[in-house]
């Protein structure tokens, strides 16, 4: 999901810290959340209509939670994160925040992540 009012300062720390994922394309959205799974092994040509069904109807099974994206936090390879927390629940400490760094970046001029 974009996230418009912090597009210019993500992209600005992308190109002062990681210059080579700063995409030219319009289209790309730096600043995003990103909802990890459910995964499907299709290329981006495949993702037709019936693919987007089958991982909407996974995805439907799965019960919305309250959160707050209202704590910085950075993974330890520099990424800048907004760290979800659950209401009543204690923060994560650092050892999950490591165990929880992503295995996926942008790809300059695409909407999507590449598999690192």
């Amino acid at each position: 999901m974009p996230v418009p009012p912090l597009e210019g300062w993500v992209r600005d720390r992308t190109a002062a810290y990681d210059p080579g994922f700063v995409s030219a394309d319009p289209r790309f959205v730096h600043a995003h959340v990103t909802a990890l799974g459910p995964f499907v092994d299709v290329l981006d040509d495949e993702l037709d209509d019936d693919v987007a069904s089958r991982v909407a109807a996974v995805a439907a099974q799965v019960e919305p939670f309250p959160y707050r994206l209202a704590r910085v936090a950075t993974f330890p390879n520099g990424i800048v994160h907004l760290a979800p927390e659950r209401p009543g629940r204690s923060p994560c400490s650092p050892p999950c925040s490591s165990r929880s760094s992503p295995t996926t970046r942008p790809t300059p001029g695409s909407s999507r992540p590449s598999h690192t």
